[in-house]
């Protein structure tokens, strides 16, 4: 069985003039789906975050890019395309014959729709899920021409908030959240007493650190602040990592990128079919939206 992840696509660079004026957003992603996806390539050398070998780049790009215009969104693959020494065994001969090294790839299929900001895809062990969206940030932003989008990807609330429920003491926490597409009400949410002087700052990525060293029973895990920011990481606004205690006294970490992403099991076979990914990624995003939505009307 194969794993399908969710991630949230974040217009970054000009959330405040999307606050401004809402047509901004949609002009922002039909530009974007106006681009030709599969000219842009970008190479990681040694020394980049995802790439530590001496001597080696690696590329990466978009192939079999099909935008379906009339329902909002595009279905491709983003490829890694590497060089190995790599060779194949043959049972007859009981030898091996050697494979060209410059066309080797890897691919993960995804489903993209812009106006949901929803991006599923299938990543797989040698293509994991942190390479593909560092990677399909890295895109979008170079197809754009501006670093105008930022990706995270979105947590499964229950899984990240019962596990985050079984620390006994938690005595750090690292929030990183970046402002919501949707309104600046929900920025307002995410912090209800400071959401306008942040926004005067003009930053567009924030980065709070909670820590309790001295304290017996750790941060107060239930703090509305705390809550806030479990719901806005859900969402795909950014990422959680809380350190802490078991009801053991063992040593805990819970990061929401590993421990809690959202996600579906689909069939081995369904991932080399572009027409199912976008078929089990249209489903999946509707049963997130309808899930958001049922929880904002409980609310």
């Amino acid at each position: 069985m194969a794993t399908m992840y969710f991630a949230k696509v974040n217009v970054n660079k000009d959330i405040y003039a999307v606050y401004k004026d809402s047509k901004k957003l949609e002009e922002i992603f039909t530009k974007l789906s106006q681009y030709d996806w599969q000219k842009s390539v970008i190479v990681h050398t040694k020394g980049n975050r995802l790439n530590k070998e001496e001597n080696k780049e690696e590329h990466y790009k978009f192939i079999n890019i099909d935008f379906v215009y009339d329902k909002n969104y595009v279905v491709g693959r983003l490829i890694e395309i590497f060089q190995d020494d790599l060779s194949l065994y043959d049972k007859k001969k009981d030898d091996i014959d050697s494979i060209s090294q410059s066309e080797l790839s890897r691919d993960v299929p995804f489903y993209f729709n812009w106006k949901s900001e929803i991006v599923a895809f299938v990543p797989s062990q040698k293509f994991n899920r942190k390479k593909f969206l560092v990677c399909f940030e890295e895109l979008l932003n170079k197809i754009y021409g501006q670093s105008m989008f930022s990706v995270y990807l979105k947590s499964n609330i229950s899984d990240l908030t019962k596990q985050f429920n079984s620390f006994s003491k938690v005595s750090e926490i690292q929030i990183t959240l970046v402002p919501p597409n949707s309104n600046k009400e929900e920025f307002d949410d995410l912090f209800p007493k400071n959401g306008a002087e942040i926004e005067e700052t003009e930053g567009t990525k924030f980065n709070l650190k909670i820590s309790a060293p001295y304290s017996k029973t750790g941060i107060n895990m239930y703090a509305s602040l705390i809550q806030r920011a479990i719901k806005g990481v859900s969402k795909g606004f950014g990422k959680f990592l809380a350190i802490g205690k078991d009801s053991s006294g063992n040593n805990k970490r819970l990061s929401s990128d590993q421990n809690a992403p959202q996600r579906k099991t689909i069939k081995d076979n369904l991932r080399n079919s572009l027409n199912e990914i976008a078929a089990l990624g249209r489903a999946g995003e509707n049963e997130i939206l309808a899930s958001e939505l049922r929880k904002k009307v409980d609310e």
